[in-house]
């Protein structure tokens, strides 16, 4: 599956410390590439208004 971030994605990534939960973030994004559809997914949900956007919440 193809997937994009904003480069905010990173700049955020940067300023976290705790480790565990950017080991968790690092598990969804492999999880996110993994996928085949967007029901494999867990916790996503779609924004609204926006057509093609999703969130993840951790």
């Amino acid at each position: 599956m193809k997937i994009q971030f904003v480069a905010k994605f990173s700049k955020d990534l940067r300023k976290i410390k705790d480790q565990k939960l950017l080991s968790e973030i690092k598990t969804v994004v492999n999880e996110c590439k993994l996928a085949q559809t967007l029901d494999d997914i867990k916790n996503l949900k779609k924004l609204k208004g926006y057509q093609g956007f999703y969130r993840i919440k951790i």
